[in-house]
């Protein structure tokens, strides 16, 4: 996941952008979350209202880490002893002061800063719903998801086949969440997101692809010629991702092809 994706990117070269710190916090959220499943406390139900508050405050589309909480835990008898537990006025005035002091840190900041309350910080960018680019968003040379981080289409594929024979409820929950994250990333009005590699907005939520693979991983376990053949293909698509980082940052600092261009006329060059 490090390797073959471009987390390792961001972690390395770029880390003025939040991607690796929300993949950070949603990890640690849906780490949260299955220690409630395990066992009702006090102290995790705070300790999760108090991470979920931080990834609502770090970008508006942290939103879509709800999908990925249902993904986890899919069960609804589950949820509404949440929402129960939550509830509890013992609970509850906790959940609202740690919460809401996390929550009025950017209002505070805002107004010290601009005078103003609240505070559109992205000016005139916005998200054009009626102008998708889920193609180029997933296969374009100008940073398509599939096409810099190839190994994500491998993992997809074979670990939503697998959730689909072992655990429908669990695929649905998936498969719709990344279409509409996909749809609502793909609608900003820069679609390819700057410079940079790969697309680094779906950074935030590889927590899914990170535990599809570990489905595909195990049930291989059991065949000596599909663990060698996913094993190779895995190690050439890290390979091949490594090769590209490097070239790519070859042509950049070299000027074959800007960053903020579509590289298409470069691509192989």
């Amino acid at each position: 996941m490090v390797f073959g994706t471009n987390i390792f990117f961001y972690s390395v070269f770029d880390q003025t952008v939040t991607h690796v710190y929300n993949f950070f916090l949603c990890n640690l959220l849906v780490y949260l979350l299955l220690r409630l499943r395990d066992s009702f406390d006090s102290t995790t139900l705070i300790f999760f209202f108090a991470v979920l508050s931080l990834v609502g405050i770090i970008r508006p589309t942290n939103i879509l880490v709800i999908g990925v909480l249902f993904f986890f835990v899919p069960d609804l008898t589950f949820w509404k002893a949440f929402i129960h537990y939550s509830t509890r006025f013992k609970n509850a005035w906790k959940i609202f002061v740690v919460s809401l002091s996390i929550i009025v840190i950017p209002i505070v900041l805002w107004k010290l800063q601009t005078g103003n309350w609240i505070v559109y910080s992205y000016g005139k960018e916005v998200f054009y719903f009626d102008d998708p680019h889920i193609i180029e968003f997933l296969f374009s040379y100008t940073k398509g998801w599939f096409v810099y981080t190839p190994v994500m289409l491998f993992i997809l594929v074979f670990g939503f086949w697998l959730l689909l024979r072992n655990d429908k409820p669990r695929f649905l929950i998936g498969l719709s969440f990344f279409g509409i994250t996909v749809y609502i990333f793909s609608c900003w009005w820069c679609w390819y997101y700057g410079a940079g590699m790969s697309q680094r907005v779906m950074i935030d939520f590889y927590i899914i692809p990170g535990y599809l693979l570990a489905l595909i991983l195990t049930q291989i376990q059991s065949s000596a010629f599909g663990r060698n053949m996913v094993y190779t293909v895995l190690v050439l698509l890290m390979f091949l991702m490594l090769l590209r980082r490097i070239r790519l940052n070859w042509a950049y600092c070299a000027g074959v092809h800007p960053q903020k261009k579509n590289i298409g006329p470069t691509f192989f060059n």
